[in-house]
């Protein structure tokens, strides 16, 4: 068969140029010349991609409507495209500025890939507060999480000074593992080493230095305020000199408190020890595998620390979460296999 000026497929009228895609491939998208051949009773209808013309069949084909894109629509079909044009489209996003970040410690540790830990490296880089609470179930890696945002910062921003507050028995275990996974040397140090440790410029810290220290030996004893107390201790000394310097420049790059929820007390000396320590660090983050099972009063106090300026009232808190019930609804729907399409979108339009 010769050149045509106008086609009939899958029961509608196509033209020369007509933009069609194909069926298996949505994201090959073309224009028809109108030269086709035809096989037996299939008829091939040669289409330009741009780099390259070819022949499809007539049930390969379909056309392009600009004018209805919908993605719901396309999702429901079970319309997608290939692995090469996500990789292009974001390289497209990413030299037109709208991706600005880079994650820096991607394939830079000594760590296997998991995509959903880096997923709170871009939350941190996106947090206005320089804080994150990391709320992952036990064994998912929250050590890991923490360890690549401040690989992330090293790179970045040549932070020097890192600091792990944990309860006692993990220190060993974060020493480890912040050797053998991230390269980073760091030491056990108690309330007077670390004084001494923040009275020194932390520029002058060797590149990417970091300090282990548990939750009991910091917390500051009751009425560490007191002038008049005679209890001259290293944990008395630290808040206080903490306290001095809470508006001067951060004397820490990265805060991690490990098993966080041992501050959600705010009476606690544990919890008035995590708001002296933030408010000396440049960033934090909070680690805990148990904020589903707390209060809601409890896991106010822990926001709080994250981002007191987004969290510093106590009464709005519950139609904090009353906004975000739908999105949280949703993302139960879509991780489970028995729903069905039609009831995510549903819980994504409300």
């Amino acid at each position: 068969m010769g050149d045509l000026c106008a086609l009939i497929l899958g029961g509608g009228l196509y033209t020369i140029g007509t933009k069609i895609r194909l069926v298996s491939d949505p994201g090959r998208i073309g224009f028809l010349t109108g030269k086709n051949r035809q096989r037996g009773e299939t008829v091939y209808h040669q289409v330009d991609f741009g780099d390259a013309t070819s022949y499809q069949p007539d049930y390969e084909i379909e056309l392009v409507d600009d004018n209805h894109s919908d993605v719901f629509e396309l999702l429901a079909q079970k319309k997608f495209g290939r692995l090469t044009d996500l990789r292009r489209n974001l390289s497209h996003i990413q030299l037109s500025g709208r991706l600005a970040n880079l994650v820096y410690s991607m394939e830079t540790t000594n760590t296997d890939f998991y995509a959903y830990q880096f997923k709170p490296v871009l939350s941190f880089l996106e947090s206005p507060s320089n804080g994150l609470l990391i709320a992952d179930e036990v064994g998912l890696g929250k050590t890991i999480e923490a360890g690549l945002i401040w690989t992330e910062l090293r790179a970045r921003y040549e932070a020097r000074r890192l600091l792990v507050v944990c309860p006692a028995m993990l220190r060993e275990k974060w020493k480890d593992e912040l050797k053998t996974r991230f390269g980073v040397d760091a030491s056990i140090v108690d309330a007077g080493e670390l004084l001494n440790v923040l009275r020194r410029d932390r520029h002058e810290d060797e590149d990417g230095r970091g300090y282990i220290c548990s939750m009991q030996g910091l917390r500051p004893p009751k009425g560490w305020r007191d002038d008049e107390s005679s209890k001259d201790t290293p944990g008395r000394r630290l808040a206080r000199y903490m306290e001095e310097h809470a508006d001067f420049e951060s004397l820490v790059d990265l805060l991690i408190v490990d098993e966080a929820h041992y501050l959600r007390n705010p009476e606690s000396q544990t919890a008035k020890l995590g708001h002296l320590l933030r408010d000396v660090s440049e960033n934090v983050v909070l680690l805990s595998a148990t904020p589903i099972n707390l209060k809601e009063e409890d896991l106010f106090h822990l926001l709080n620390l994250v981002d007191p300026d987004s969290f510093d009232v106590r009464e709005v808190f519950p139609l904090v979460l009353m906004a975000n019930e739908p999105l949280q609804k949703a993302r139960t729907a879509a991780l489970d296999k028995r729903s069905t399409f039609s009831q995510v979108r549903e819980l994504l339009e409300e």
